[in-house]
């Protein structure tokens, strides 16, 4: 994973990235400016798909911070 530092309203300070995702075969996906929380969500949305595609159980996988948002609204018990 990569993460554009030198992008303009990307990198240290501010509330958005510009990421680069790589596995072993090269560029996996090209996310564009966005919040980092939403780069966050991809990125999970991302690995849960590969656990998916290797037999794991990643449709059950969602970021903590959802996790902890639920908890917090009363939603999840």
């Amino acid at each position: 994973m990569a993460n554009n530092v030198a992008a303009e309203g990307a990198g240290f300070n501010v509330d958005t990235n510009i990421v680069q995702i790589y596995d072993r075969s090269g560029l996996v996906a090209d996310l564009p400016l966005m919040s980092k929380r939403e780069a966050a969500e991809r990125i999970m949305q991302l690995v849960a798909e590969r656990l998916d595609g290797a037999g794991g159980s990643g449709a059950n996988v969602q970021p903590a911070w959802k996790a902890a948002d639920a908890d917090r609204d009363g939603e999840r018990r």
